[in-house]
């Protein structure tokens, strides 16, 4: 996963080398929550994509499966992020998080 996010904000993305999902996570101090994208491309079935909150308990996150080329935007907290699954390879899928696109 790749990410472009203005620099004055904090970032943390995970790496996973297993069958665990790469989390993306996005803090800025104007926001009540921290934003989490996660990734994940399992041993079997679909890649797929969601985003929650930080302080998420239970089922509340909203994934999403897509193809090569198509994309989500979500507003968080004012600021539009757009998830794109941009390529594959066998082993990888590429995703981008774009901070504050044209919604």
């Amino acid at each position: 996963m790749n990410y472009v996010c203005p620099t004055y904000w904090n970032n943390t993305l995970s790496v996973a080398d297993d069958d665990r999902p790469v989390t993306f996570v996005i803090q800025y101090s104007g926001w009540a929550d921290n934003l989490w994208i996660q990734a994940h491309n399992p041993l079997f079935g679909e890649p797929v994509v969601g985003y929650k909150a930080n302080t998420c308990a239970g089922d509340c996150e909203t994934t999403y499966n897509l193809s090569v080329g198509e994309s989500f935007i979500l507003d968080w907290y004012g600021t539009p992020f757009k998830v794109e699954r941009q390529s594959d390879s066998s082993d990888n899928k590429m995703f981008l998080v774009t901070a504050g696109v044209d919604a």
